[in-house]
């Protein structure tokens, strides 16, 4: 019975989609017949809005031709009160060309001895070519200025002619023409303005405009894809068109003979509308003419636009948005008809999506716990162990060292996965923190690379650091704590996976943030595994936890504390494939915001130290403390040399002018650690700095008996800062 309603409310549904889509088809044909014409009425608005952006765009390309015209004009009328000489007004149209790339030409044509009565002095001037002062001018041509002496003939000439009888500003009908000396053809025209004094003409002031470019713009415009835009003269010459060869032509002589309708529109320079046959593309057409003033003291010209009448009905707004609510009525009547279905199957995976998440949870946990077991007791083992062979009478000095070394790794092994998980309970428990302060990015970076430097040799791996090139060191504001795990955790990892090759940690400063990358030769990411590398409880896969160790949460933990932060983490991983031969890698990016700030150069010929300032360098390698010396060599401060940390005892003992000391920790005969805190028990006050490759974890414990410590390799900047500070304090005690 069931089934039966279903199959009658489907057959309902469905006879009603049909009658709905037959309604809506014979509507659209309906209205797509009854709305052609209003295709012609929007073509129409288009045309007219399509001419006026173009009279617009034209107005102003050749308005900013007459504007600087009158601003010469004026510029020439105070230059005559002033008593000014032609040569300036030379200059002054010489930089309004230089300026103006549009302009091709500017130029000045003077009445004889129209401005300062003296043309008879520039006739043996050779600017003018040893002729009279009648005129000059200046035009581009190959992106080079070129200066032009104007004769006598161009007197009769329309850009002369018309200001001087209309004694107004006037744009010239587009011609063709030459400038003396040049055999390059231009198709422009010349805004000519008068120069009137005491209502007398004395000369006029042109500027040519190369019509070349206004051509390339308005071919580009084509209304309905083959529609297109001309310009035309009030003469009737063809400014601009789509087809360049009938540029410079006449388009009284292309209209048919019985068409005095668009011959009088352009003329008068009145809005004309009509429908007729293209004498240019042979098709029907609706065509528009728009006027266009540009100067008032010349005739307008006109902006032609056709548009084919077919293309005007292959788009109407009604019809596209009755077809768009077609075809949505039509997919919501659909949707109803799976709606039941579907939703039921949308449960149904639902519930065994959640089914598997909560069991592959469960097994992820489980296998968690199992390899926290296994983390932990494998630590334990050697801790009780060999704390148990420690106890007994028969063992030697030299096991005791071995066997506490071994304790002590075990020690920090157990207290990394305590640490670890201790991490991804605050994590998970919603209550990480973080403290933001502003730190050095390189000196955080090298620690961390320090420290894992004795891992890396041990695997015969090298640590590169690349660091951005600049004499300043690069400071955020972010949590320091948190970003040296965040390091380590990458760090730690690439040295675990890679077997051999390098690994290279570096940095670089974008505009919103710093991008930090850990790059390494190891054996890469699988592909299928890309989904997955950041999930809690998540390596690659069982073998790769048996093989390499570890608990699988460091890259869990690390995107947590970069999103914490306000970065992100991605990766680029090449898996390896021995069989092939081929060897792969991966590289880590994360960044965070960029809230740096740079720390200022110091420069250590700008520091003065007391006369008495001296530096003591414990090195037991020659080339080390030659380095060191060559460093501070200009500065005026002496350096004392201890090769082992008994001499450096002594110095600092017998020389009370001491006030640093750098110290290497691995010196024969004393190291630098005994000797520290000898020197410490009689100079407390004395800042004993550590400068050490050796930057093994055990230093990290050490950091209390130094004043500081420098991880080699170390940049001047850093070792700057330091004697800086020192010289500092010095002065304040004095």
């Amino acid at each position: 019975m069931c089934i039966k309603k279903e199959n009658t409310d489907l057959t309902v549904s469905i006879s009603v989609t049909i009658i709905t889509a037959f309604v809506f088809i014979f509507l659209f044909l309906f209205l797509g017949i009854n709305h052609r014409k209003e295709d012609f009425n929007d073509a129409k608005k288009l045309a007219v809005e399509i001419s006026r952006k173009a009279a617009f765009e034209t107005q102003s390309y050749l308005s900013s031709a007459i504007i600087i015209a009158r601003s010469l004009e004026q510029r020439t009328q105070l230059l005559h009160k002033l008593k000014g000489s032609k040569k300036e007004i030379n200059d002054m149209l010489k930089s309004a060309i230089v300026n103006n790339p549009n302009f091709l030409g500017v130029w000045t044509l003077w009445e004889p001895n129209a401005f300062d009565c003296k043309d008879n002095m520039y006739i043996n001037d050779s600017l003018y070519n040893n002729q009279d002062a009648s005129g000059i001018g200046y035009f581009r041509y190959n992106n080079k200025i070129y200066t032009e002496v104007m004769t006598s003939a161009e007197y009769m000439e329309p850009y002369y002619l018309s200001p001087k009888e209309l004694k107004d500003e006037v744009i010239i009908e587009p011609y063709e023409f030459y400038y003396i000396g040049h055999d390059q053809l231009f198709f422009g025209t010349t805004i000519s303005v008068p120069v009137i004094v005491n209502d007398k003409f004395w000369g006029a002031l042109g500027i040519d405009i190369d019509l070349v470019n206004l051509q390339k713009e308005l071919s580009k415009v084509r209304p309905y894809e083959t529609g297109y835009l001309s310009l035309i003269s009030n003469n009737g010459t063809i400014v601009t068109h789509i087809d360049s060869s009938l540029v410079n032509k006449n388009i009284f002589n292309l209209l048919r003979s019985s068409d005095t309708l668009c011959c009088n529109s352009i003329k008068n320079g009145t809005e004309l509308t009509l429908e007729t046959k293209s004498e240019f593309t042979g098709e029907k057409v609706f065509r528009l003419f728009y006027p266009i003033v540009i100067s008032k003291g010349s005739m307008p010209w006109s902006m032609m636009v056709e548009i084919p009448i077919e293309k005007t009905t292959t788009s109407s707004k009604q019809l596209f948005i009755i077809a768009i609510i077609t075809l949505v009525i039509g997919f919501s009547l659909l949707f109803y008809l799976v709606y039941n279905i579907f939703e039921r199957k949308r449960y149904e995976k639902t519930i065994l999506a959640a089914k598997f998440e909560a069991e592959e949870s469960n097994r992820l946990k489980t296998a968690f716990l199992n390899n926290i077991s296994h983390e932990i007791r494998t630590p334990l083992n050697g801790i009780i162990g060999f704390t148990e062979l420690l106890t007994e009478n028969n063992v030697t000095d030299e096991q005791k060292k071995v066997y506490k070394s071994i304790i002590h790794n075990s020690s920090n092994q157990l207290l990394s996965i305590i640490s670890n998980v201790l991490e991804l309970s605050k994590i998970q428990s919603m209550k990480i923190e973080k403290i933001i302060r502003e730190f050095d990015v390189e000196s955080a970076i090298s620690k961390v690379v320090a420290f894992y430097n004795s891992s890396a040799d041990e695997k015969g791996i090298q640590i590169i650091t690349n660091y951005p090139e600049s004499e300043q060191k690069t400071r955020i504001s972010s949590d320091e704590d948190k970003f040296k795990q965040i390091l380590s955790y990458l760090v730690n990892n690439a040295i675990k996976f890679t077997k051999s090759g390098f690994v290279e940690v570096g940095f670089y400063n974008q505009q919103e943030s710093v991008l930090f990358y850990v790059m390494d030769t190891g054996i890469g990411i699988k592909p299928e595994s890309a989904n997955k590398i950041f999930k809690f409880f998540n390596q690659e896969n069982k073998s790769m936890t048996r093989y390499f160790g570890g608990l699988g949460i460091g890259l869990s933990i690390s995107k947590s504390f970069i999103d914490l932060l306000g970065g992100k983490i991605q990766f680029e991983s090449e898996p390896e494939n021995p069989a092939a031969g081929k060897a792969g890698g991966t590289t880590f990016y994360f960044t965070l915001p960029n809230t740096q700030q740079k720390s200022k150069p110091t420069d250590i010929q700008n520091i003065f130290p007391p006369a008495d300032f001296t530096i003591l360098i414990a090195e037991d390698e020659k080339h080390n403390y030659i380095l060191l010396n060559e460093i501070i060599n200009n500065s005026g401060i002496k350096t004392l040399w201890a090769s082992n940390g008994e001499e450096a005892v002594n110095l600092c003992k017998s020389n009370p002018d001491i006030k640093l000391v750098l110290m290497d920790i691995k010196m024969p005969v004393m190291n630098g650690y005994e000797a520290c805190k000898i020197i410490k028990s009689f100079k407390n006050n004395l800042p004993v700095i550590a400068v050490t490759a050796n930057f093994k974890p055990q230093d990290i414990s050490q950091e209390t008996t130094f004043d500081s410590i420098i991880s080699k390799p170390f940049k001047k900047e850093e070792l700057m800062e330091i004697i800086t500070s020192v010289i500092n304090d010095e002065i304040k005690k004095a």
